[in-house]
């Protein structure tokens, strides 16, 4: 615990404010203090499990990270309607900003704000489990067996987004999550893969180390609760790299402050759950070529079903089930608390 906390120490040495990126390019390499290379996985998987967090350095191949920017940047273009970027950067919301399809304007925009693996087959398994952190991710959920699919999907702020406040936040007060607490094992992981390079002009994912485990229903019980360990990281970083968490970390998104140029960014965002931990939500819908894979093991891993996935697969995968419930899914989404 001591050498953990003297890690952390040198966390919070790592993160004076960086130099603005009209001196200098985004950071070529990651911080030791908290970021891990590939060699480093069981380094990984020890330090999430103390703080419920880790940067996982160089995820994505510069091939994957131009097939996703790509795919992102066609859809742009040929919707650009579902890449409102407004509706879903409310003050004080837990939500990302710019998803696909976020103005929510109907229930067919809502199919590929948070499923556009419904829409992409390119967007494979294979794809969805790439890169070294994989198995740092299953090792946390238990291993192979264990792990399920909850969510894969798109976020963008961009340049001329407005400056909006998001609140100090849980992901897992949603879907059944144990809100803090003494066990340290998480039921569901989140993984935020930067597309685009994160500095002091775009907005920056910020993560409270150790909140996981501190039983707090908001920012200010648990600076209180925590004391002099209360730490916040900001996440600078090159695009390929892919930040961790346990979702009961308390995190927010920060933007650039009013009058610094805002450059943007572009994100990927995936959920992951520990079996038998319930559906992350009722809204996800998964494709037929994956949740009824001729793998068995692939069935396995997507096959954490809320009930109407369920009745979407009963339907026999029918276009006309997802219409009739398509303001259901929308509604469901809208919903959550």
């Amino acid at each position: 615990m001591a050498s953990a906390r003297r890690r952390l120490a040198s966390i919070s040495a790592a993160l004076a404010p960086a130099p603005s990126p009209a001196a200098t390019a985004a950071p070529s390499a990651p911080p030791a203090a908290y970021a891990f290379a590939p060699h480093q996985s069981e380094a990984a998987v020890e330090f999430f499990r103390e703080w419920g967090f880790a940067l996982l350095a160089s995820t994505r191949s510069p091939a994957e990270l131009r097939q996703l920017n790509e795919l992102c940047d066609a859809s742009q273009q040929a919707h650009p309607e579902r890449w409102s970027q407004q509706a879903s950067r409310a003050p004080g919301g837990g939500g990302g900003a710019g998803k696909l399809g976020s103005d929510l304007a109907s229930p067919e925009q809502y199919m590929e704000l948070l499923s556009p693996i419904m829409f992409h087959p390119e967007l494979d398994d294979a794809l969805i489990r790439g890169g070294w952190g994989w198995p740092v991710v299953e090792e946390l959920l238990g291993g192979p067996e264990l792990c399920r699919f909850v969510q894969f999907d798109f976020r963008e702020t961009p340049a001329t987004a407005e400056n909006l406040e998001m609140k100090y936040h849980r992901d897992g007060a949603r879907g059944g999550v144990r809100d803090g607490g003494s066990d340290r094992a998480a039921d569901y992981i989140a993984a935020i893969t930067l597309l685009s390079p994160s500095h002091d002009h775009t907005p920056n994912t910020v993560v409270v180390p150790g909140s996981a485990h501190v039983d707090a229903t908001d920012i200010d019980e648990l600076r209180e609760k925590m004391g002099a360990d209360y730490t916040e990281i900001v996440v600078q970083q090159p695009a390929g790299t892919t930040l961790l968490y346990d979702v009961r970390t308390f995190h927010t998104r920060r933007d650039p402050p009013e009058g610094r140029d805002n450059h943007g960014r572009r994100t990927q965002h995936s959920y992951f759950s520990r079996h038998p931990a319930p559906p992350r939500g009722q809204w996800m819908i998964y494709p037929q070529r994956l949740a009824a894979h001729a793998e068995p093991t692939v069935r396995r891993f997507y096959s954490n079903w809320n009930e109407l996935m369920a009745g979407y697969a009963a339907s026999g995968y029918e276009d006309a089930y997802l219409a009739e419930h398509g303001e259901e899914l929308l509604m469901a989404y809208l919903s959550r608390s």
